[in-house]
């Protein structure tokens, strides 16, 4: 089940999305009616209230900072595509596609710029405070996890993406593995550490710890992600208390 808001005007709803033909099951109930759909609509929202969240409108400048991290994502695939295409053009299609190129460099540029002017209004300290974590990183932050500091380590790892998970069952173990989360912030965390690992003492040490001890580079890694996500959240969690601390 996925718990999601709609801001619909001024109010909030909260609403759970669920696969109907599972909860059908459940309720033993697999005829569709309105009537049905109603009554266990209510079941629902009496099994799961105390899982859901009030949803929390974006403020606007979030609103903006996603536009502008989803165009950039778009600019960004668009250059990786004219770069591969332009090895396969002939000379008078190269010099066409090349232009394209240089306008897409500069949209890119561009993007950069606004999303700066807006990082540097609304960003803090916590979200610089490591080596590796740039601005795409900050901006994904302050517009795609807004619980930054609002959670404890193992719920904001779990919304990342970044928690193992178990697979047991009887006496089997099987292995951990992370799953779910929300895929663009997990992707602008693992970037993050793959400059943090190379050039934070702290996060470099963790990693060489790891291997020293045989993990896989791609399982250090992932336990990396999960440590500079609890240090980021834990040092925005104490700005968030200085502030609600500080006289209006």
């Amino acid at each position: 089940m996925t718990a999601v808001g709609i801001d619909v005007g001024k109010a909030s709803l909260d609403v759970a999305i669920e696969g109907r033909p599972g909860v059908m099951r459940a309720a033993g109930d697999v005829a569709k009616t309105d009537a049905i759909d109603a009554r266990l609509l209510c079941l629902m929202a009496t099994m799961f209230a105390d899982r859901l969240q009030r949803y929390r409108a974006p403020l606007p400048w979030q609103r903006e900072l996603r536009d502008w991290l989803r165009r950039r994502g778009q600019v960004v695939t668009a250059l990786q595509a004219h770069r591969q295409q332009m090895a396969m053009c002939p000379g008078p299609i190269r010099s066409m596609a090349a232009a394209t190129l240089a306008a897409l460099r500069r949209e890119l540029a561009a993007i950069d710029q606004q999303m700066r002017a807006l990082l540097d209004m609304h960003a803090t300290p916590s979200l610089g405070s490591c080596e590796g974590l740039g601005p795409v990183f900050q901006a994904t932050s302050l517009a795609l996890l807004p619980e930054l500091g609002a959670l404890t380590r193992r719920q904001i790892a779990r919304l990342v993406g970044v928690a193992p998970m178990n697979r047991d069952s009887g006496q089997s173990s099987g292995a951990r593995r992370i799953r779910g989360g929300r895929a663009p912030v997990r992707v602008a965390l693992y970037m993050a550490t793959l400059s943090a690992v190379r050039w934070d003492e702290t996060m470099k040490a963790h990693y060489r710890q790891l291997r020293a001890r045989g993990k896989l580079a791609k399982v250090a890694l992932v336990a990396c992600m999960r440590k500079l996500l609890t240090i980021i959240n834990a040092r925005r969690r104490d700005e968030l208390l200085r502030e609600a601390a500080a006289p209006a």
